[in-house]
């Protein structure tokens, strides 16, 4: 297991939540392949979209959608990603998570307020994603970039309190 991806919210649709895309690349720019994905709380279905490089498309069938659990009494939706990769790759060798956000006609199907989580499921990051905006010519990531500092004095001291990412938004 590499990372957890927890989906708290999306930007207010009531039955479904989607992902264009999810791109990890290792601290050499080098795109690290995810060998297998699990969700939580949600649809495995098409999963497969989640890594299939089409996500300059505004074509629904390319993106994995889930539906969401109405019977949830909680505030959040607690939809969790569970991200799998070679052994020989760790989390503190990734560069960057790149999120492709749903890029649909419903742009509320968008995820909105997520953690990014270890193994152990301590919170290394915690923020709103950019709803997609429906348009292939300028769709950007929400770069996600690791803070390597942060993560060895994490390693170090086993201190997972208000360790954070360091994110921002990408425009090609």
């Amino acid at each position: 297991l590499l990372f957890i991806l927890n989906i708290l919210s999306n930007w207010g649709n009531k039955k479904q939540i989607g992902i264009t895309g999810i791109e990890v690349f290792d601290v050499n720019n080098q795109k690290i392949k995810i060998k297998e994905c699990k969700v939580e709380g949600g649809s495995n279905d098409h999963l497969e979209r989640l890594f299939n490089d089409k996500i300059y498309t505004i074509n629904e069938n390319d993106m994995w959608l889930s539906d969401i659990n109405t019977n949830n009494s909680t505030k959040n939706l607690n939809l969790k990603l569970y991200f799998y990769i070679s052994n020989y790759v760790c989390l503190e060798s990734i560069n960057n998570i790149n999120i492709y956000n749903y890029n649909g006609w419903e742009l509320n199907k968008s995820i909105k307020k997520i953690e990014i989580l270890t193994k152990d499921e301590d919170v290394i990051f915690n923020g709103i994603v950019p709803k997609g905006d429906y348009n292939i010519k300028c769709f950007h990531p929400y770069i996600i970039r690791i803070n390597k500092n942060i993560l060895l004095k994490r390693n170090k001291n086993k201190i997972y309190k208000n360790t954070h990412f360091l994110y921002n938004s990408y425009k090609h």
